[in-house]
């Protein structure tokens, strides 16, 4: 119906045809399109044939969609030779000569899926209703369903037809003038379309439709994984998708774990659906089939959350309650599983794409995926409820972004950065989140030839290389980070430090002299160190004293980050000025009391 050329920059060109009206476009298996480079999303963009027109969608991709060398915001048309560019890819789009020829298909009701031309079982007949007046135009396509009512189909048409015997039916392979009326008489149950008006012969083929069935639209020749907002089931819904993956059970492995990037997979797991579709009697419905296909296949709703760049993280508190946190903390999200075993299912897929295998592992399950994301996976008996799957993203590394969404301002981030810049240590006390996203953006104001060694921060994006240590084996971050702040790097990194975790990590810090960070999850206190001395003291081998010298040797900045009314911000910072007996002095520069307000002038 359509070609896409494809010329990677510096590379050749290949020529991709296509003959259904949408093709999706991403780096990874399941794509109509691949395009194998880091700066082209999972699922980047599509490409759909609507009305005659190629219209271009950006998937909310990462490094954008661009044509003719601008940005797009919202669905785009395009013209034959206009230049797509996606990461190191440029395309451009054109018709082929059978979209010509296919044009008319759609010509025989606005009810009727007629998009994929050939359904009609024959080709050569249509040129013989030409003469005929205009009501012949649909007869074509009903035309090989006539064989349908032969019983009745005889007596009826008087017309003059030459073949006088009986079956109306044969005459449809060789007369060509005479038979053309035939179909008029043909629906059993109305006696009105005997006039043979254009509008009654649509409608024999509504109840002959279970000959060619079409199935959901355009995608049903390729595999085509679901592009996204089709993947995802609304709560409406769930209970038909949970009555369609129970009959799906039968005739496909639905519980299998792997096989997410298999092409072939998800082309059987598609006819397996709507097979099941067919047993059922069920609509032909995008939105379902499409669901079916990611609980099938997929990762469901999690498909269409984890390409979501807003969404930090994303905690299913079993099948039906899905929360997502797109930066002002958790919210409902209307998106469900179809049962709870299919949400176990998928949160051992999850687990299998970060190397973790949930076989005989326990009810508690974590894992790293590929792209950084933690995955967390409880299952029953641990979790009372059902099972519960949690994402969390890896803290995005963007100091600007961080502005942008008001978690701090410009004169925080610009003190911030100076405390970087010279060398000054930085403790990052809230929930995990928040401060790994913070320790993420002051890790941006590094030279970019500096080494860095990070203990327990595998959720953090650095976007640089990097040695990344984390707890196993025995150790927890508190004895990793003592080992790790050993080996040669030019900036130290702790993060997920908690309680009696404090003593170990901040003892690392001091012996390594400046330059380093830690993330330790506390609240505020008052007190801007109080929450790392109370974990120092956790760990019962030192007293307030000598945990309060500890404190001041290794932290200059303290920088405190919660969930206000507001949403995620900076609430706190302050300079640690030195120990005073069991308590530990300290400076405010900044507090945020609905607006950031400054407080002091740091000493750097």
């Amino acid at each position: 119906m359509f070609a896409v050329v494809i010329t990677e920059k510096g590379g050749a060109q290949r020529r991709m045809e296509f003959d259904k009206n949408e093709v999706t476009i991403g780096r990874v298996q399941g794509n109509d399109i691949i395009l194998p480079k880091g700066n082209v999303s999972k699922r980047h963009s599509r490409i759909v044939l609507k009305d005659n027109r190629f219209i271009v969608v950006d998937l909310k991709s990462t490094n954008g969609t661009y044509v003719n060398g601008r940005k797009i915001t919202s669905p785009l048309v395009v013209k034959p030779g206009d230049k797509v560019y996606i990461g190191d890819f440029i395309m451009t789009v054109e018709e082929t000569a059978g979209a010509a020829a296919a044009a008319p298909a759609p010509e025989p009701s606005p009810s009727s899926p007629a998009r994929r031309g050939p359904p009609p079982l024959r080709s050569a007949p249509p040129p013989a209703p030409e003469p005929e007046p205009p009501a012949p135009a649909p007869a074509p396509p009903s035309m090989p369903q006539a064989p349908v009512p032969q019983p009745s189909a005889a007596p009826a048409p008087a017309p003059a037809p030459a073949p006088a015997p009986a079956p109306a039916p044969q005459p449809m392979a060789a007369p060509a003038p005479a038979p053309a009326p035939a179909p008029a008489p043909e629906p059993p149950t109305a006696a009105a379309p005997t006039p043979a008006p254009s509008a009654p012969a649509p409608a024999p083929s509504a109840p002959a439709a279970p000959a060619p069935r079409p199935g959901p639209g355009p995608d049903t020749r390729g595999p085509a994984r679901p592009s996204l907002g089709q993947a995802s089931s609304t709560m409406a819904d769930t209970g038909s998708l949970g009555s369609l993956m129970a009959g799906l059970r039968g005739r496909f492995d639905v519980d299998a774990v792997d096989g997410q990037d298999d092409q072939s997979r998800w082309a059987r797991a598609k006819e397996a659906i709507e097979a099941t579709l067919d047993d059922m009697d069920g609509q032909r419905d995008d939105g379902l089939v499409a669901a079916a296909l990611g609980e099938a296949v997929g990762l469901g709703p999690f498909d269409a959350l984890l390409e979501d760049p807003e969404v930090h993280t994303i905690v299913a508190e079993g099948p039906r309650k899905i929360l997502v946190d797109r930066g002002a903390g958790l919210t409902p999200e209307n998106v469900g599983f179809s049962s709870a075993t299919m949400l176990a299912t998928i949160g051992r897929r999850l687990l299998a794409r970060g190397g973790t295998d949930a076989d005989g592992g326990g009810p508690i399950l974590r894992a790293t995926l590929p792209e950084g994301e933690r995955v967390t996976v409880m299952l029953p008996p641990v979790a009372v409820g059902g099972p519960l799957v949690e994402v969390r993203r890896s803290a995005a590394a963007g100091a600007d972004g961080l502005v942008a969404r008001g978690m701090l301002d410009q004169n925080v981030l610009g003190v911030l950065e100076r405390a970087v810049a010279a060398r000054k240590n930085v403790a990052v006390i809230g929930p995990a989140q928040l401060a790994g996203e913070l320790l993420a953006a002051l890790a941006t104001f590094v030279d970019d030839d500096e080494r860095f060694v990070t203990v327990g921060a595998s959720d953090l994006a650095l976007g640089r290389p990097h040695v990344a240590l984390g707890p196993g084996g025995g150790l927890d971050i508190g004895a990793v980070a003592r080992y790790g702040a050993l080996l040669e790097a030019d900036r130290f990194i702790v993060h997920g430090a908690a309680g009696g975790d404090a003593l170990e990590a901040l003892a690392a810090m001091a012996s390594r002299g400046g330059g380093s960070f830690i993330g330790y999850g506390g609240s505020n206190g008052g007190d801007p160190t109080a929450a790392l001395q109370l974990g120092a003291r956790l760990a019962g081998r030192a007293d307030a004293e000598a945990i309060a010298a500890l404190v001041a040797s290794a932290v200059d900045v303290v920088v405190h980050v919660e969930h206000t009314a507001d949403g995620p911000r900076v609430s706190s910072v302050a300079e640690v000025t030195g120990a005073n007996g069991s308590g530990v002095a300290a400076s405010t520069l900044f507090a945020y009391d609905g607006s950031f307000q400054t407080q002091g002038s740091p000493s750097f």
